[in-house]
């Protein structure tokens, strides 16, 4: 699959580039200022992006007791409430050839309220390049979603009202039931195909986990402590994945279908970190998954059935497919199904959604499930201005999860955690 992308890459590229070959500035005739990248003549640059705005009541079993002073003498549970900032700004660069062929850059910045990240800190998202024809397709270049994230066909959501995002930002121990995995944005390369006869496909490569320079990462999946760069064989490697994709209108009714799936080695080999009970973890992560919607008079339903050899986290906000699972463990399997209906005639949109994922994380007993749901509404106020708001419900079950309780310790094998939340997104 690796050889068959990059060779698909490499003919694409070509049929791109040759007719335009000649147009360029022979060699050492380049003006300093075209070097400098003065001339914008071709290139067009917009911004996008979006800010976000929400509030939340936090009830979570996860949260009693959970913190102790200075003194070590007092407990108290978390704050129920807290407020929340997302935004992101994209960068959109943009050039049309002669001979039909669009390219260009999309960088995106973010910050995202991220607990690993310096409050208000802003990082890259995403970077990446792109060169694209009507007849041959896209490739991409760059730190990108998989093709088959890109591609998939999920639950529908409604903003506010979905099952990985929004409700569950402000839970220690956030949503497992997530889409499939997006390739941990490492540096790859993705062709997306054009549309025939209502029909898409995609491929992506990455070798690694890495981004940008690759100079090196530490921790990871690569044991805990250890300093690893890109290429160690210490983390995953060799993520492939494929999507295929149907889009049609039939009078009223619209459709659309997915089957997506990924592979990747994981660290086992070459000595990454043991599993849970010490032993060996599988050489292969593997996740499947088909999607459906179906939208017609206002309403749109649909979900998604994923399966594979991979582990989700009981710790919470794991992306699917990015755990190795253990030797000997029955596959993870998870459905998502959803329904949204937007009111006739109004700015109003009304979701609701049900989750559930178990996964062999244990070695031994009853499985890992974690259950999810919710609903919520969302009113247009202006253009680009949605307010919205949300009940979300998340119920971990035979999680062997270290107690945040400090009064209870041991295990916390079942919790439950909801949230009210409101908010409001600018988008531009």
């Amino acid at each position: 699959m690796r050889k068959l992308l990059l060779a698909t890459t490499a003919v694409v590229a070509t049929a791109f580039i040759a007719p335009t070959a000649m147009a360029q500035d022979p060699a050492g005739m380049v003006m300093p200022t075209r070097m400098a990248g003065a001339n914008t003549n071709a290139l067009g640059v917009r911004l996008g992006g979006f800010f976000e705005f929400r509030t939340y009541s936090i009830n979570d079993d996860n949260d009693r007791n959970a913190v102790t002073n200075a003194a070590g003498n007092r407990r108290f549970g978390r704050q129920p409430v807290d407020f929340q900032n997302e935004l992101e700004l994209n960068v959109f660069i943009d050039g049309k050839a002669s001979n039909g062929m669009t390219y260009g850059a999309v960088f995106e910045f973010q910050m995202d309220g991220n607990q690993t990240l310096t409050a208000n800190a802003v990082n890259m998202d995403e970077a990446y390049a792109f060169i694209s024809h009507p007849t041959f397709g896209t490739v991409r270049f760059g730190a990108e979603d998989s093709a088959a994230s890109i591609m998939q066909v999920r639950a529908p959501t409604i903003q506010g009202t979905s099952v990985s995002d929004f409700f569950d930002e402000a839970f220690i121990r956030q949503s497992s039931i997530t889409g499939m995995n997006d390739g941990n944005d490492a540096t790859k390369i993705i062709y997306l195909s054009p549309q025939f006869f209502g029909f898409d496909f995609g491929l992506s490569y990455a070798p690694n986990p890495g981004e940008g320079e690759g100079q090196g990462e530490t921790g990871g999946t690569a044991p805990a402590g250890v300093f690893t760069r890109d290429r160690d064989r210490l983390n995953q490697r060799n993520e492939v994945t494929a999507a295929l994709r149907y889009r049609g209108v039939f009078g009223p009714v619209g459709l659309s279908l997915s089957a997506v799936g990924q592979q990747i080695d994981s660290n086992a080999r070459y000595g990454g970190a043991p599993n849970v009970a010490g032993g060996q973890l599988r050489s292969r992560i593997t996740a499947y998954s088909a999607g459906a919607q179906v939208a017609a008079y206002g309403f749109t339903i649909g979900g998604e059935y994923t399966f594979g050899d991979y582990r989700v986290s009981n710790a919470g906000n794991q992306a699917t497919g990015r755990v190795a699972q253990d030797r000997g463990d029955d596959a993870t399997t998870q459905f998502v199904i959803g329904v949204t209906y937007n009111v006739p005639g109004t700015p109003l949109a009304l979701g609701a959604f049900y989750g559930r994922v178990d996964s062999d994380i244990n070695g031994t007993g009853p499985k890992y499930r974690q259950e999810g749901y919710g609903f919520g509404l969302a009113y247009t106020l202006a253009p680009g201005l949605v307010t919205y708001a949300s009940y979300g419900h998340l119920r971990d079950t035979n999680s062997r999860t270290v107690d945040q309780n400090l009064a209870a310790g041991g295990f916390q094998t079942t919790r439950n955690a909801e949230s009210y939340s409101a908010g409001f997104r600018l988008a531009f």
